[in-house]
């Protein structure tokens, strides 16, 4: 939705059971230009900015967290997804979506013929666990994944950096069969 008050463009969560999408829209952009005044361009954890008024009532209206980068166009926008709850996901989370997307792409691999075969997994913010060890963990798995004899390499990417904005540096690991994961970017 098009902003009138707030100056830069936002994404907002709604938390889980909240159902007044209605009521949401209609107090948020003034409430993120109030946020916006008290300096705060992102509240994550539950108790992240509580002093800013303006985000303790976003709370209470069913909005869980939010981020906000420079706008990228006139007016600004405001982005409402529906509650994405990760429950737990483990921290190894993310080697078995490596080693699903090793399994479904090992019969092609084996037949290239190749001494070295890469395989790119690129997640984004529809990823759970993506967002878990790129954003939340901050780090690879301790452990790799385990990967068949047709793949050599692991190239695991999270395109939009560890702040979320669009612009910011992209996030890149990279896994040799048998080695450790290896943070290159």
């Amino acid at each position: 939705m098009p902003a009138r008050e707030s100056t830069r463009d936002w994404w907002l969560g709604l938390a889980r059971g909240t159902t007044d999408v209605r009521a949401v829209r209609g107090r948020v952009d003034h409430l993120l230009s109030q946020i916006e005044r008290a300096g705060v361009t992102r509240f994550l954890g539950r108790d992240e900015h509580e002093a800013v008024a303006a985000v303790r009532l976003l709370r209470r209206l069913g909005v869980s967290h939010g981020v906000s980068f420079d706008a990228r166009s006139e007016p600004p926008t405001i982005t409402i997804v529906p509650d994405l709850t990760r429950h737990f996901i483990p921290p190894d989370s993310i080697n078995r979506v490596v080693e699903e997307h090793a399994r479904l792409n090992e019969k092609k691999f084996a037949l290239s013929g190749c001494d070295e075969r890469h395989l790119f997994v690129l997640f984004d913010c529809s990823s759970q666990e993506g967002w878990n060890a790129f954003m939340e963990q901050g780090k690879p798995p301790e452990l790799p994944p385990r990967l068949p004899e047709a793949i050599t390499t692991v190239w695991a990417a999270w395109p939009s950096g560890r702040t979320l904005p669009i612009g910011s540096s992209p996030v890149v690991w990279r896994v040799r069969r048998g080695g450790r994961w290896e943070v290159l970017l």
